[in-house]
């Protein structure tokens, strides 16, 4: 979900994230979970540390060769802690889900010399 990718939080209260990943090969499909816990390393005007849980599940596969279709979908269990450093409600659902077509680069030059048109 990316809500720590870059900025600074609450003044320099830092973050910990601890994860652990699960993760299935097969010859055309690969299946990925992770869950992160999330915390802050400094004090939270005396809250809990605890910034909430994320869960991460995706779904690839190979539909022929030099092209993939993936499918994600990511949940976040926020707590009060991280309502008062982003804002929003941690009642409220908050996740996101999607969908992409991977051609390959080596897909693209074989075609590109068919393409001279362009």
């Amino acid at each position: 979900m990316d809500y720590f990718y870059v900025e600074n939080h609450f003044g320099k209260v830092g973050l910990n994230d601890i994860f652990v990943s699960l993760n299935y090969f097969e010859d055309k499909v690969k299946l990925g979970l992770t869950t992160h816990i999330f915390s802050s390393v400094g004090e939270i005007n005396n809250m809990s540390k605890s910034l909430g849980t994320e869960f991460d599940l995706s779904f690839d596969y190979a539909l022929f060769k030099g092209a993939s279709m993936s499918v994600g979908s990511s949940k976040i269990l926020g707590t009060e802690a991280m309502e008062l450093i982003k804002g929003g409600d941690s009642d409220e659902p908050n996740n996101w889900a999607c969908v992409m077509f991977v051609l390959n680069h080596n897909f693209y030059n074989k075609m590109q010399g068919a393409s001279a048109l362009f």
